[in-house]
């Protein structure tokens, strides 16, 4: 593109924190990370600190060309909805700034009958109630976890009057560059795409945000990065996850400007560095 851009957006998602990392680094390398089982709900101790040390550098480089610099995390920043496990997630993000995010299916196990514990509440506090601006960004989110969700059912739904609601903030900034935040992807590649993740009606769902005027979704849930044109508008990137333990790794950088958007991906290697592919 011939613009130059005007912020970048680190897209990170499904990090999934687990509460027993907290300080624990020797108990980790000699119990969690050879337990598949383990591996499948947590994150990857040595993955986060590679994150930590690329995060730094896109920050320093970002800071460098005067741009703005906006952090996303579109859901399952925990492994089990659990308190420490939030405040381990929040402290690692707190560290890069303010972030822009919305729940996932692994932040809702803690719920009891469909109630929102405090420290979820706490976190997610007016979740949808408020777009947050960014210069001529402005971001909207959609909560898509189901409001009584067991363990085992990582399917998503909108429900019709949150769909209606953001459709209606949308179309009041018709001037902004309009990015929606969601958990649950509106496409996934056929090799991805599994029908026990799956949003309901997503295609549905698609048409009406791309009706209403957004510019780009951001989702995550499947842990693999996907940035290909989508058989069906919006404009739609998921971001894999960073952090996972047993998979690749991998997340988004992305570079908005006033007529489009430029993504990079980057991936963790052999040597537990990420870099741009």
């Amino acid at each position: 593109m011939s613009d130059n851009p005007i912020a970048r957006i680190v897209h990170l998602s499904d990090l999934h924190f687990g509460e027993q990392l907290v300080n624990r680094e020797e108990w980790w390398h000699r119990v969690c990370a050879p337990t598949p089982v383990q591996g499948r709900y947590t994150h990857d101790y040595q993955a986060v600190r590679a994150l930590e040390r690329i995060l730094h550098e896109i920050t320093e480089q970002a800071t460098t060309s005067d741009l703005p610099l906006l952090l996303v995390h579109t859901g399952d920043l925990t492994a089990s909805g659990k308190q420490l496990e939030f405040q381990t997630g929040q402290s690692f993000l707190s560290r890069l700034g303010t972030v822009h995010q919305v729940p996932g299916n692994h932040d809702k196990w803690d719920f009891a009958a469909g109630k929102p514990p405090v420290h979820y509440q706490a976190h997610f506090l007016s979740l949808e109630s408020t777009p947050s601006c960014e210069g001529r960004v402005i971001f909207f989110r959609i909560d898509t976890n189901r409001h009584t969700q067991p363990f085992w059912d990582a399917t998503g739904a909108v429900e019709p009057s949150s769909l209606a609601a953001i459709c209606s903030e949308l179309a009041r900034h018709p001037d902004a560059i309009r990015i929606v935040l969601m958990h649950h992807p509106l496409s996934v590649a056929p090799a991805h795409d599994n029908k026990q993740l799956r949003l309901d009606n997503r295609e549905t769902i698609a048409q009406t945000l791309a009706d209403a005027g957004a510019d780009l979704v951001l989702t995550g849930h499947v842990h693999v990065s996907q940035y290909e044109p989508q058989p069906y508008p919006p404009l739609h990137f998921i971001a894999g996850s960073a952090t996972q333990m047993g998979g690749p790794k991998s997340f988004l950088v992305i570079d908005v400007y006033p007529t489009g958007f430029d993504v990079q991906q980057y991936s963790i290697g052999p040597d537990n560095h990420f870099r741009s592919i």
